[in-house]
């Protein structure tokens, strides 16, 4: 489906392109410039006869593009099934806790799924828990294409796995008892698994499905394990994985461009760094203690803190 969306998207700027093309030789000011354009073209060494884009290939460039767009109309039937699978012969599978549109423990997933994507991986997301909106469960609909988009609970091991070989990778964000049979079935077809720890589950973020058996049944099966903090790799290295790896989160630079100039929002100071953190605020791991000395400390800079505060909160 990528593929097939791909060719269009490409046909489509063709066309677009080939209409301002048509505006600009259509207009009165290609016209009065033509004596210069045959002069600066006689001076590069051109054909007398070429004016520009117009004759110098609207059509070939039509014909390469067309020919690029039934090259890639023959991957997609390739891949389509009964062919080979996955963008690169393989699918990427994601196991996490939350939709890929949702907030929190979900967004290194989330941010996962959308680089392999635009990379051309097929991605399998798999979701333990629905998201919730004003106190309410609402339904996830996500349609990108390369994504299987599955809540847990609709879904069993044998359904999303059926097809999967010793190409694919199967990535686990959360160390779920229900995710077990995945782990297990990925080993057995020889996928590489990877288990990342990417919070202290041990603390009030594990809930009441945290196991501390369960956890180590992930970090010792999986071929690969990380921490996303220096301090989760320690946790996996005093677990028994010495070879555990440290791979913090990225930035998103579609947003984050550090090559564009941003206003600064209404509600942050002037004169001031900005130190901003966006998430959840509740637990005993969240350290308002130091966040506090750490205001008092550091006079040129001012902390926003952006997520919902325990009640009965006082600084």
């Amino acid at each position: 489906r990528y593929l097939h969306d791909l060719a269009e998207v490409l046909l489509k700027r063709l066309d677009s392109a080939e209409s301002q093309l048509n505006s600009v030789v259509a207009s009165r000011s290609w016209t009065l410039t033509r004596p210069m354009r045959k002069l600066m073209g006689g001076l590069r060494g051109e054909s007398a006869g070429v004016d520009g884009p117009q004759d110098a290939g609207a059509g070939p460039l039509r014909e390469r593009m067309s020919a690029l767009s039934s090259r890639l109309l023959e991957l997609a039937e390739q891949r389509a099934p009964g062919g080979i699978s996955g963008g690169r012969g393989r699918t990427i599978y994601i196991f996490t806790g939350v939709p890929f549109d949702d907030i929190g423990g979900g967004q290194r997933a989330a941010q996962f799924a959308r680089v392999l994507l635009s990379r051309g991986e097929c991605v399998t997301y798999v979701y333990a828990y629905p998201k919730w909106e004003n106190g309410s469960v609402v339904e996830s609909e996500v349609a990108l294409p390369g994504l299987r988009h599955l809540y847990l609970k609709n879904v069993n091991a044998d359904d999303v796995l059926k097809d999967s070989t010793s190409r694919d990778v199967a990535i686990f964000e959360l160390p779920h008892a229900s995710f077990v049979p995945y782990l297990e079935r990925c080993n057995d077809t020889g996928a590489q698994t990877v288990f990342e720890l990417i919070d202290a589950w041990d603390s009030s973020l594990g809930g009441d499905w945290y196991s501390d058996t369960i956890l180590n049944q992930y970090i010792l099966q999986s071929r690969l394990v990380v921490g996303t903090a220096k301090v989760l790799q320690q946790s996996l290295i005093e677990r028994g994985r010495q070879d555990a790896l440290y791979l913090p989160n990225a930035v998103n630079e579609d947003i984050f461009d550090c090559y564009r100039a941003f206003h600064r929002p209404v509600e942050y100071q002037e004169g001031f760094r900005s130190i901003v953190y966006f998430g959840s605020l509740y637990g005993e791991w969240f350290d308002w203690v130091s966040v506090n000395a750490a205001a008092r400390l550091a006079r040129d800079a001012k902390i926003y803190l952006i997520g919902d505060p325990p009640s009965g909160l006082q600084l």
